[in-house]
């Protein structure tokens, strides 16, 4: 599947990154900066000149959460699992799978998704594991190498999805699963594919022992240094939490990231989530990453078919 050019790309993107995380440690600005330098040479595309240039620009703001951010990360998550997902988004996906993508649509006018959504919450109608794998080695065909997959309470289903994982060393999974799917386990599961990104669900229930369970869940993927965040999902029964309260208390349980996802039916709620989410990259300071699931997803798609311009903030 993958061309000598990629495999060379990659183990050099490999090494490299795995000195980056070593360096960002110890300097995190001047590290940053010679990041950014590093890799505006190896820019080929005009979009990948203006990501490089935007990211320069970003570096130099003086209200800069992303510098905290980055910091938290090399500091907090597991040296392979930073450097794996880091390579798999940037590489795999922005890179490689993003040419296939944009290939596709130029011969033959097809738009293929950078990133594949998979619900195994439906009982008889989810696809089965077995399936799934094989559905995702297609998708690889096609150029899509990130995966979202919903779990929420199928704790028998998550280890087979993350043994998929590491088995698909290249790609990307976004898990998004309740607190008790996450066990010692499970956690030693995801350590070992090191590609997947944890989203504990939030805001759906809010039982005590709903909080104890998030509480000890957030607590093991900490401990075993994984790459997590919490999935806030507004509109069922739930409004969006967009206090700081809310996000010192999820950077505290050490999440790196935060997604918002709300039905489409919801347009005056979701504008006003999304705002908020805009309004945190570019004027906040909490050192974690909101996104917008649904309209970021857009976004990237948008960006990498070349039908819009970088903005960090995401408008």
């Amino acid at each position: 599947m993958f061309d000598f050019n990629y495999r060379l790309l990659r183990v050099t993107a490999e090494s490299i990154t795995a000195k980056l995380i070593r360096d960002l440690k110890n300097d995190t600005s001047r590290s940053i900066r010679k990041a950014i330098d590093f890799g505006s040479t190896f820019a080929k595309s005009e979009l990948q000149r203006e990501f490089f240039n935007m990211a320069r620009d970003v570096a130099s703001l003086p209200r800069n959460p992303f510098h905290q951010l980055i910091k938290r990360g090399v500091h907090s998550v597991d040296d392979a699992v930073f450097k794996t997902i880091g390579v798999n988004l940037g590489i795999t996906s922005f890179t490689y799978g993003a040419r296939q993508i944009r290939k596709q649509n130029a011969e033959n006018g097809a738009v293929v998704s950078w990133l594949q959504e998979f619900d195994l919450t439906n009982g008889d109608n989810a696809p089965s594991v077995n399936t799934l794998e094989i559905t995702i080695k297609h998708c690889m065909e096609m150029g899509s190498f990130a995966f979202a997959i919903r779990l929420d309470s199928e704790k028998t289903l998550f280890l087979p999805v993350l043994r998929v994982a590491a088995r698909c060393k290249d790609c990307t999974f976004v898990c998004a699963v309740d607190a008790r799917c996450i066990g010692e386990e499970e956690a030693a599961a995801i350590y070992n594919a090191k590609n997947a990104v944890i989203l504990l669900n939030i805001g759906h229930d809010a039982s005590a022992d709903s909080e104890q369970k998030r509480a000890e869940a957030f607590r093991i993927l900490r401990e075993h240094r994984l790459l997590y965040g919490f999935l806030f999902r507004y509109g069922e029964g739930a409004k969006a939490d967009l206090t700081d309260e809310f996000l010192k208390e999820m950077i505290r349980c050490g999440c790196f990231t935060g997604v918002y996802a709300g039905p489409k039916d919801k347009a005056r709620e979701a504008d006003s989530v999304y705002r908020y989410i805009c309004a945190s990259r570019e004027e906040g300071e909490d050192p974690i990453l909101l996104f917008d699931y649904r309209r970021d997803a857009e976004y990237i798609q948008k960006l990498i078919l070349h039908q819009c311009h970088f903005s960090y903030a995401g408008h």
